[in-house]
């Protein structure tokens, strides 16, 4: 299982317009898609588990643990 770490976003840095916020009540959140663990940005508490490395930069997740943002990054 690969643990990667989510970019951080500032909430000036989010635009409503071309970003989704996904503000999840519990971690981690099991996807059943993928070889991936994505954890936060900020505090690197679990968001979520066996998801694709293959993800949306647009989504911006809500951390249920620090309550900060963070979004899905380039994966090289």
């Amino acid at each position: 299982m690969r643990r990667l770490r989510m970019e951080n976003v500032d909430i000036e840095d989010i635009d409503p317009p071309k970003m989704a916020i996904l503000s999840l009540k519990f971690a981690p959140t099991d996807i059943n898609i993928g070889d991936t663990d994505w954890v936060c940005g900020h505090c690197d508490e679990i968001l979520l588990r066996w998801a694709s490395d293959r993800a949306n930069e647009s989504v911006v997740f809500r951390c249920p643990h620090c309550f900060r943002f963070s979004r899905f990054r380039q994966v090289q």
